[in-house]
């Protein structure tokens, strides 16, 4: 059997559009595979509800910080990053609705770094550099 490394590093080889086709078909076997969670959902929704009460933690307890090392060094941030690319369509999702800094997010996950030197400070031209990359690679519906 593959580690999640193993799999995560196969994956880096494939084309972007087929790296997001494999995350959702992993994401919907790892849910019918596993069987009910605990709480009786799947692990799909238990995912979900984990990366919203992470991300709830993490904006309320960093809400005042200035320092982006603290915002991304909080223990609720890199719960989020722990969970892989699994988490890369909510983070597109909440970048979406609200310019936040996930930024050390998604380069840590996705070894990627989209926002051209000109752009580095917009917080804004950096979130819409992240969504172009991210609808490119199907994990943001156009």
């Amino acid at each position: 059997m593959s580690t999640l490394l193993e799999i995560e590093a196969a994956a880096d080889t494939l084309p972007p559009e087929q790296q997001a086709e494999l995350v959702t078909l992993l994401s919907a076997r790892l849910a019918r595979t596993s069987g009910p969670s605990e709480t009786g959902g799947d692990d799909r929704v238990d995912v979900e509800q984990e990366f919203s009460r992470m991300t709830h933690q993490w904006r309320a307890e960093t809400a005042f910080s200035s320092s982006l090392t603290e915002m991304a060094g909080h223990p609720a941030y890199q719960r989020i990053i722990g969970m892989g690319r699994l988490a890369l369509p909510m983070i597109f999702r909440e970048l979406a609705t609200e310019s936040d800094h996930w930024f050390w997010a998604l380069k840590a996950i996705t070894g990627c770094d989209p926002v051209p030197p000109s752009h580095r400070g917009n917080i804004e031209s950096m979130a819409a550099d992240w969504l172009a990359w991210g609808r490119s690679r199907g994990y943001v519906q156009p």
